[in-house]
């Protein structure tokens, strides 16, 4: 568990304890306080706040934004959602709240497409950087939810499937319009495997040598220390993701579009 990765803030709201815990950027485990992350309602921030927020501002500004966004959504200027996700900083705490606060239930109902508002700041922010978390965010939640059930933390592990269901419904949403997104699943998908291959057959080369972000994600998984469980969870996520992803592009059932 303490070697999440650094770059990706994954929550686990704890709706029965006093603390939520998750990754800061430097990689430690965070617990913070209920007060902290559902903070009374205040002012939304201004374009200008969040341009210079640090991870922990954007965290608490977010769960004022996302609560928003649930219950008012004109009431959240485009350009404000634009500003918090057009830096990493900005990225990590959102979707530390978006991807885990269990009060946000528009997301989870099967019907209700991503806010129209989300989905023109997720494709207003650097392309690379934003699908790079988006993919991790998905990765991770998979991986840490095998973990928690091995552990026997049942409701943990309940907690990142959620996370797992809205990190998916986030990429399939946003993917078709966001090649990006598309690219990082097939590296992702494709490290998986190399990180799985080079663990039980060290002479086995990579699978594309010339192709960086393959190495990328070798890296990065390794760096993790995901049992070969996780990592399988994770391919398969990644798996069914991209599949209902290709659907969605060539025309998914009007009736159930959102379904993961």
């Amino acid at each position: 568990m303490h070697l999440l990765f650094l770059a990706v803030a994954l929550c686990l709201c704890a709706s029965a304890r006093a603390f939520s815990v998750y990754v800061s950027p430097s990689g430690r485990l965070l617990r913070a306080s209920r007060s902290l992350l559902h903070a009374e309602a205040s002012a939304l921030p201004t374009v200008e706040d969040v341009e210079k927020f640090e991870f922990m501002d954007a965290v608490k500004a977010s769960q004022q934004i996302c609560a928003t966004l649930e219950s008012s959504p004109a009431e959240v200027p485009q350009p404000l959602l634009n500003a918090l996700l057009s830096r990493p900083e900005g990225m990590r705490g959102f979707f530390v709240t978006f991807l885990t606060d269990e009060s946000l239930k528009s997301l989870d109902d099967g019907k209700t497409p991503l806010s129209n508002r989300v989905k023109q700041a997720i494709l207003a922010a650097p392309a690379m950087k934003i699908a790079d978390i988006m993919v991790k965010n998905l990765i991770m939640s998979a991986a840490v939810e095998v973990m928690h059930r091995e552990n026997g933390d049942l409701e943990n592990a309940d907690r990142s499937a959620l996370t797992v269901r809205r990190a998916a419904k986030v990429v399939i949403e946003v993917g078709g319009s966001l090649n990006a997104v598309r690219q990082q699943l097939q590296a992702a998908r494709a490290g998986i495997t190399d990180t799985l291959q080079l663990r039980h057959t060290p002479a086995v080369a990579m699978g594309d040598k010339d192709e960086p972000q393959q190495g990328y994600w070798v890296g990065f998984l390794e760096s993790q220390g995901y049992s070969d469980d996780a990592l399988a969870a994770s391919a398969q996520t990644v798996d069914r993701t991209y599949n209902i992803l290709l659907d969605s592009l060539w025309g998914a059932s009007p009736e159930k579009p959102f379904l993961y």
